[in-house]
């Protein structure tokens, strides 16, 4: 929704501290964990100054990493949505293009720009494109030559249907009610390539596209190894 303008950042972040209310919070980078002595070590700010705190338990929750090492091209002509900046990253690069979309007057270039194509049927990517529809179908007619064009948002998933993770008919209503809105969603098909001007597919097709965001690539974090 940051994405799209639906709320603001305000709403969504919450101070550690102000949720972890009884806990000791430390801001700061691990730089050892030293588990004969059960401890670790941190350095804040100044990474002169280390800091060390003994444990009892030691619980490693750092979430997942983004590899797309697999796909080639990926992490060179994709965006990710991660984060809070990689959100504001992306909702200002669809509005770039929807500028850039109204200046151009080759027809084909202007197509390209209005393409948004997500890569994986997962909630990220549903919701990503999702929110991104919505904000380009609302604000298109403020672009009279861009409308003219129209946008093409695109949704590739690997498997038979998305949100995999959800009951059957509750993922096959979310299908149908995005196609219904709009979204091209190609499924049993995998991204063989990314490149600066759009995706190929593994059925030999491909789609010409300025913003190609990538939500596939999950990996365990590497100290986990």
């Amino acid at each position: 929704e940051i994405v799209a303008c639906g709320i603001e950042p305000g709403h969504i972040l919450n101070p550690i501290r102000q949720l972890c209310r009884h806990a000791h919070f430390h801001r700061g980078n691990v730089t050892k964990i030293d588990l004969d002595r059960r401890s670790v070590s941190i350095t804040g700010v100044d990474a002169r100054h280390e800091h060390e705190l003994p444990f009892d338990h030691l619980v490693l929750a750092l979430g997942m990493t983004l590899d797309v090492s697999r796909v080639p091209g990926m992490a060179e002509h994709s965006l990710p949505i991660k984060t809070l900046g990689d959100a504001f990253h992306l909702r200002n690069h669809v509005l770039s293009r929807l500028e850039e979309a109204d200046l151009r007057s080759d027809e084909d270039a202007r197509r390209r720009a209005l393409t948004f194509v997500a890569v994986g049927g997962g909630f990220s990517g549903v919701e990503t494109i999702a929110e991104i529809n919505d904000m380009v179908k609302s604000v298109l007619r403020f672009y009279p030559r861009a409308q003219a064009t129209g946008a093409r948002v695109v949704l590739i998933h690997s498997r038979d249907r998305i949100l995999n993770e959800l009951h059957d008919d509750l993922a096959r209503f979310a299908q149908e009610k995005l196609r219904q809105r709009g979204v091209e969603i190609i499924l049993n098909t995998h991204v063989k390539e990314a490149t600066p001007s759009g995706v190929l597919l593994t059925n030999g097709a491909s789609v010409l596209a300025d913003t190609v965001i990538c939500t596939v690539g999950n990996a365990p974090h590497p100290l986990i190894a």
